[in-house]
């Protein structure tokens, strides 16, 4: 897991995954970061450059004061990975992840097979340029292909990427989040923190009925640096939702 950040002591740091914020990242994207540190999120994870280029995000950033620890990268920008990578080392961003699957690339377990050593050929890549590549779960990686499960087959295939489990998204898939983050000994440098509400959508942290406790004890038992906050459906206004979220997860992990 995470080499590159082997060792950095605990506590656990929060981040902000931006995509919880796009609305107002889609309409000014500096001054909706501004507002991230203002509101004590020192760390986040870019889903995007908002139409600037490297270099230019990494001067606006570093302006601000945030810290961009990680970044979701589609697969095919990861198999084409020259202007990727030169681009993420622009940002000192280590943690690259892919966020998502077409159907063709998870359909059949041969498909998540040939994904996995996609994956693992990339790794290698990312690896020698000092960025750390990752996959972050939804629910379908938790459905049953033949004899294993999707997440299985993909992790095998693939034994020097890391997983960004989303507690959220597992429990959607009816695993349990803290046996999922163990599930991986050492690759879970990151997790993404959101909750589940009753009606099964996702909720602000603290609000739903994830078990943190557990999820931070697991994070902490197999070395997760970074909890990763992020609403798909904020229930808030989004920066307020954001706001929520890191407080809640800062009183958590921090301590």
């Amino acid at each position: 897991m995470a080499i590159l950040f082997q060792n950095r002591a605990m506590p656990i740091e929060v981040a902000l995954q931006l995509y919880t914020i796009r609305s107002e990242t889609s309409k000014d994207f500096i001054g909706a970061c501004e507002r991230v540190k203002r509101f004590g999120c020192d760390n986040i994870e870019l889903a995007g450059f908002g139409g600037m280029r490297a270099k230019d995000l990494a001067k606006a950033l570093n302006g601000i004061g945030l810290r961009a620890i990680g970044s979701h990268v589609g697969i095919e920008s990861v198999i084409e990975s020259s202007n990727t990578i030169d681009d993420h080392l622009e940002l000192g961003c280590k943690l690259i992840t892919v966020p998502w699957l077409a159907n063709e690339r998870r359909a059949t377990a041969e498909a998540w097979r040939a994904t996995g050593q996609v994956l693992e050929e990339a790794a290698h890549k990312f690896r020698d340029a000092g960025i750390q590549l990752g996959y972050h779960n939804h629910s379908f990686e938790f459905e049953p292909v033949g004899e294993q499960a999707g997440w299985e087959i993909l992790f095998d295939a693939a034994p020097s990427i890391d997983a960004q489990v989303d507690v959220y998204w597992a429990a959607k898939g009816s695993r349990d989040p803290s046996a999922t983050i163990r599930s991986l000994p050492g690759r879970t440098p990151t997790i993404h923190a959101k909750d589940l509400a009753v009606d099964g959508g996702d909720i602000e942290l603290g609000n739903g009925i994830l078990d943190w406790e557990s999820i931070k004890d697991a994070c902490v038992a197999n070395g997760v640096l970074f909890a990763i906050v992020e609403m798909d459906n904020p229930r808030l206004p989004p920066l307020e939702s954001a706001e929520a979220c890191v407080r809640f997860a800062k009183s958590l992990f921090s301590v």
